[in-house]
């Protein structure tokens, strides 16, 4: 397992901070860091990227991401090219594990 660190505020109790790894403009483009990417299947890797915005609790984090969710053949070249993808608003949730 590879940990990464998450740069962002904490306001009361929201939390907000960005994960990295895909910017969306009119077209998708790779950033230089990803922060999250997981081996979803021997041919495809999912990529999470976007804008989180959460109010904290005793078992974690939960609100929302503003971004994109998608699979990916490979993480190589400049250009985003999901085999399939949502972009938009999602939920998002961090449990704490003991």
């Amino acid at each position: 397992m590879t940990a990464a660190n998450f740069t962002g505020t904490v306001n009361g109790g929201t939390v907000m901070f960005e994960i990295r790894g895909v910017t969306i403009d009119y077209y998708f483009y790779f950033d230089k860091t990803f922060d999250l990417v997981e081996q979803f299947s021997p041919a495809s890797l999912l990529v999470v990227s976007g804008k989180v915005t959460t109010a904290q609790s005793p078992s974690g984090l939960s609100g929302s991401l503003e971004g994109v969710i998608g699979l990916l053949p490979s993480l190589t070249g400049s250009y985003v090219n999901f085999s399939s993808s949502c972009v938009g608003q999602h939920e998002f949730v961090l449990t704490r594990r003991s």
